[in-house]
This record gives C-alpha cells, sequence and structure tokens, in this order.
C-alpha cells in the first residue's frame, strides 16, 4: 500500500506540475467535457470501486492537466497526519482529494477563487470515498480518516482544514 501511495504522489505531481506543456496543445475546456469531469467526479466520491472507476481516475487525470482553463493542485497534506501515515491510505482517497476538489471548481466558478474552499471540497469528497469503502471493506479503516470524519460531524473540519491547508500551494 505504501509503495502505491508513493507511485501514486509521484505520478500525480508529474502529471500536475510537469504536463504545462501540454496545455498550450489544445483550446480550452468544452461545456460537454466539463460535464463529464464533474459527473466522474461525483461517481467516484459514490462509488470508489465502481467497474469504471480506474478509467474515470485516468481520464480525469488526463482531462485536468490538458485543458489549459483551470489548474488543480494535488495535496494530500489536506487530510493531515505525517507523511508516513498519508501513505497508508488507499491511493483512491488521496486522489479523491484532486478530483473533488476539480468537481468543485468546476461547479462554483465564481466561489472557487479561494484555496481553503477548493481544499475543503477536495477533503470533503475523499472523506465521502472513504465511508464508501469502509461500509464494503471494514479492514481498510484508517484513524487518520476516522478522526477526520468525527471531526466533520461534530462541525470542527474547518477549523482543522484551516491549519492543514497551509501546507498546500495558494491558487492563482
Amino acid at each position: 500500500m505504501r509503495a502505491a501511495a508513493g507511485r501514486l504522489s509521484v505520478w500525480i505531481t508529474l502529471v500536475f506540475l510537469v504536463a504545462p506543456d501540454a496545455r498550450a496543445e489544445r483550446g480550452a475546456s468544452t461545456p460537454r467535457e466539463r460535464a463529464k469531469a464533474i459527473k466522474l467526479a461525483h461517481e467516484l466520491e459514490t462509488d470508489p470501486f465502481g467497474q469504471k472507476a480506474r478509467d474515470a481516475r485516468r481520464w480525469l487525470a488526463l482531462w485536468a492537466v490538458d485543458v489549459p482553463d483551470f489548474k488543480i493542485q494535488y495535496c494530500p497534506e489536506i487530510l493531515g497526519g505525517t507523511l508516513a501515515v498519508r501513505q497508508r491510505i488507499r491511493t483512491e482517497i488521496l486522489a479523491q482529494t484532486t478530483y473533488s476538489s476539480l468537481a468543485y471548481v468546476l461547479e462554483n466558478p465564481g466561489k472557487a477563487k479561494s484555496s481553503f474552499d477548493v481544499y475543503r471540497a477536495g477533503a470533503l469528497g475523499a472523506l465521502h470515498a472513504y465511508e464508501v469503502i469502509v461500509a464494503k471493506e471494514p479492514g481498510t479503516r484508517s484513524p487518520l480518516l476516522d478522526d477526520l470524519v468525527a471531526k466533520r460531524n461534530a462541525g470542527e473540519l474547518d477549523a482543522y482544514l484551516t491549519e492543514t491547508v497551509k501546507a498546500c500551494p495558494a491558487r492563482e
């Protein structure tokens, strides 16, 4: 699991940071593409192991790199914990932080200026996917994510995220 999380982190970093040149090769995203991205991101929150989940993740990652009209940062630090603790989190959940942030940006073009709001959406989407995964596979529990679910349920998640998003890149 640790090696897979490390590979995902490296892959996402490379895709989102190295590929800006690819953005110049095409025009802005289309309404149809944006609708598809929103749909896939939300499907992954509610059915992270669906038949087409792997294809959805791949499409979202490649599309987000390809389109020049917005930029999403990968920031697993929003979940808190140390790197070693985050490396034990399922890669699907780590990736979901980015996909849920992407959906928020696409659904809220006027409101998505705040880094906090974008990263908050990523954390909430990842927690939703986590709850679905744990319901199907109870052995995949994460104390870090269980704590975040408890904070969310107690209305304390925003205060927690106010600190953790400081480690993330600011939105441009």
